[in-house]
């Protein structure tokens, strides 16, 4: 991989790290996070069919039922909770709160995962990578809204500079997360937590809203999040397979859902 680096493919990838990156800060600044995060998880479909493509094979079943799991309950989900509300932005102290709370959980996971080994260390890692990586993306979501109104007001603001911290954080549990022998524990469980944790931030920070009209309304919308995230799971589970049968080169270096460098969002 590192003798790549420089390369046609390796700075073709590279640009489509940066493209992903900000196209998904434009979402994010646009959107709610409720509605943003989990469809950004969805990105894993695209990943599947790639890779099925590459492998110049269909996909299986346990693929497809996966594919609709996540394709169901997201329709389902945005359906029947239909998200309104919110705010464009947070305050400074809301979020840094918020990453202070991330950070911590996402230290003791990092506590735990040492006394742990192989499959139970990465899942810690992928959990607490999850968490700061949500926390990241409700940070990303005001930076990209005052870098719409005013591409330098960042940098005057102290929401930019968190943004910075819980992204090392994010990159620097991912990278042990993917240097421990237990990416299909890692994966799947960062690939969840993530969509999870920045749409409670949505929720609970941004003030969205989502529509519970009564009880069943509510058993449905649970019902439709489980499918999705066991979706969501098992194509991350299935894609670490796929990319570990194929070899180091299955994998392209930025992605986030990949043992690679990770773009950092």
């Amino acid at each position: 991989m590192v003798g790549g680096a420089g390369g046609p493919a390796w700075l073709a990838g590279l640009a489509a790290v940066i493209a992903g990156f900000a196209l998904q800060a434009a979402a994010l600044g646009l959107g709610r996070l409720v509605v943003i995060e989990p469809v950004l998880a969805s990105g894993l479909l695209f990943a599947l069919v790639l890779a099925a493509r590459r492998d110049r094979r269909p996909l299986s079943r346990a693929e497809w039922a996966a594919a609709l799991a996540v394709v169901g309950g997201l329709a389902v989900f945005l359906a029947v909770g239909q998200p309104t509300g919110g705010q464009r932005t947070a305050s400074a102290a809301a979020l840094g709160l918020a990453a202070a709370a991330a950070a911590g959980l996402t230290g003791l996971c990092a506590v735990l995962a040492g006394r742990f080994p192989g499959p139970r260390r990465a899942l810690l890692f992928g959990v607490g990578g999850g968490v700061a990586a949500g926390a990241t993306d409700a940070l990303t979501k005001s930076v990209a809204v005052l870098a719409a109104g005013h591409l330098l007001a960042p940098f005057a603001d102290a929401r930019l500079y968190l943004l910075i911290a819980a992204g090392l954080l994010t990159f620097t549990i991912q990278q042990n997360g993917y240097r421990v022998a237990g990416l299909a524990a890692f994966i799947p469980a960062f690939a969840v937590i993530e969509p999870v944790s920045g749409s409670l931030a949505g929720l609970v920070i941004y003030h969205e809203r989502l529509r519970a009209a009564g009880p069943g309304q509510v058993v449905v919308e649970l019902a439709a999040c489980a499918a999705a995230a066991w979706g969501i799971a098992h194509l991350a589970g299935l894609a670490t397979r796929a990319g570990q049968m194929a070899g180091p080169r299955a994998w392209p270096r930025g992605d986030r859902s990949s043992p690679g460098v990770p773009a950092g969002r």
